[in-house]
C-alpha cells in the first residue's frame, strides 16, 4: 500500500512474543507474510524471529478486534499509555492487560481497539472511544478525517474545539450536526455525532476493466485509500470478473527529499511508475514473491501509477513506499 510515504521509523511496529511465528504474526495483522520479509529485510526461506524482536508493519495492517463480550472499547490515539487509560477506567494497568491478553512490555499502536472494564452504571456506552480519560495537549498530527460518520463517546476532558480538531473539524460544523451552541460544554458519556470529513482520504483513482490488458473504458472508476487489496478468489466489485481483470491506481504524493524503498507483490502481474519512470515490473508473474527498488526523489509532488492484470486463482495486490536509511548495497 501506499499513502502518504512514511519515514521508516513511523511506521508501526509489533514485538514478537513468546511463541510467535511469522505466519501468525501476518495472519494477525491481515499482511502477506511476503510483505513482513521484504519490510524487515528477514530470510524469507528461514523467516526466523526472536522474541524481543521488533517488526516493522505496513501501514494498511489490521489491528486485532477486542474478545467478545467486551462491554467498553477504546480506540488508542497517540499520547494514550496504560497508566493514564487506568487512571481514566479507574482500574489498574494489570487489569487492562489481562482484558487484552497483553504481556509486559507490549506497546499501544494508534488505532488499536482495547477492551476496558464494565462502564459505572448509568454511563452511556459505545463501541468506540468509551474510556474516559484526561486529554493530552492537542498534537495536529493525530488529525484523523473520518470517511464515514460515526457515534462518539465524550471522555473526560473532552471539550467540542478537542473533538472537531482531532476529526478535521470545525467546531460550528460539529456543534451544528449535534445541535449544539459553539460553547456547549459536553459530558463524559456524552454521544456526538462526528460527521464525514469532507478532506479527501482516498488519494488514488482506481480504475478497474473486465479485460486483462487494461484496453477500452474502464467498467469502475473510484476512489480508494490504498492499494493494498486480497480479493483470494473474488472480483474487486459485483460488476467485475474474478479472473482475466485489470486494474490500474493513480495518484498525486508530497515527497521530501529522500531515498526511498518501493516495495511491490501481486498476483499475477503488477507495474509500478514514478513519474512515467517504471520502477518495479512483473507484468509476467514470474516473480512469487515482493518486488523491492530503491530511488532517490527530489522534493515535491509526484505521479504515482500502478497497473495491475488477474489471470486466474488467488488475486491479491500491494504497494507500498518508505523512506529507507540507504540505498541497498548490490
Amino acid at each position: 500500500m501506499a499513502q502518504e510515504p512514511e519515514p521508516q521509523d513511523e511506521l508501526p511496529t509489533y514485538e514478537v512474543q513468546e511463541g510467535d511465528t511469522l505466519l501468525g504474526i501476518a495472519e494477525q495483522f491481515g499482511v502477506p507474510v511476503e510483505v513482513l520479509v521484504a519490510l524487515n529485510a528477514l530470510e524469507a526461506a528461514a523467516g526466523l524471529i526472536v522474541v524481543g524482536q521488533e517488526l516493522l508493519l505496513p501501514s494498511f495492517a489490521e489491528q486485532p478486534e477486542p474478545e467478545a463480550g467486551c462491554e467498553t472499547q477504546h480506540v488508542v490515539v497517540a499520547g494514550d499509555t496504560l497508566w493514564n487509560l487506568a487512571a481514566g477506567w479507574n482500574t489498574t494497568v494489570g487489569r487492562i492487560r489481562e482484558l487484552n491478553n497483553l504481556q509486559p512490555g507490549d506497546f499501544l499502536l494508534v488505532g488499536q481497539t482495547l477492551c476496558g472494564p464494565p462502564a459505572p452504571e448509568g454511563a452511556h456506552g459505545n463501541e468506540l472511544d468509551a474510556a474516559p480519560r484526561t486529554q493530552p495537549v492537542f498534537n495536529p498530527e493525530w488529525v484523523v478525517h473520518p470517511s464515514e460518520a460515526f457515534w462518539y463517546t465524550v471522555n473526560l476532558g473532552d471539550t467540542l474545539d478537542w473533538v472537531s480538531a482531532r476529526y478535521g473539524l470545525t467546531t460550528e460544523d460539529l456543534a451544528q450536526a449535534n445541535g449544539l451552541l459553539v460553547d456547549a460544554v459536553i459530558q463524559p458519556g456524552q454521544l456526538l455525532l462526528v460527521p464525514a470529513s469532507a478532506a479527501d482520504r482516498k488519494p488514488w483513482t482506481a480504475r478497474y476493466w473486465p479485460v486483462p490488458d487494461l484496453s477500452g473504458e474502464p467498467l469502475l472508476t473510484r476512489n480508494e485509500d490504498a492499494v493494498a487489496h486480497n480479493w483470494f478468489n473474488g472480483a474487486p466489485a459485483e460488476q467485475l470478473p474474478s479472473d482475466s481483470f485489470s486494474a490500474e491506481w493513480t495518484g498525486e504524493f508530497d515527497f521530501a527529499e529522500a531515498n526511498y524503498r518501493f516495495i511491490g507483490l501481486a498476483d499475477h502481474g503488477l507495474r509500478v511508475y514514478l513519474d512515467n519512470v517504471l520502477l518495479l515490473d512483473n507484468w509476467d508473474g514470474e516473480t512469487s514473491g515482493p518486488l523491492t527498488v530503491d530511488s532517490v526523489v527530489a522534493a515535491g509532488t509526484h505521479a504515482v501509477r500502478v497497473e495491475y492484470w488477474e489471470e486466474t486463482g488467488p488475486a491479491m495486490v500491494y504497494v507500498l513506499w518508505f523512506e529507507a536509511a540507504s540505498t541497498i548495497s548490490e
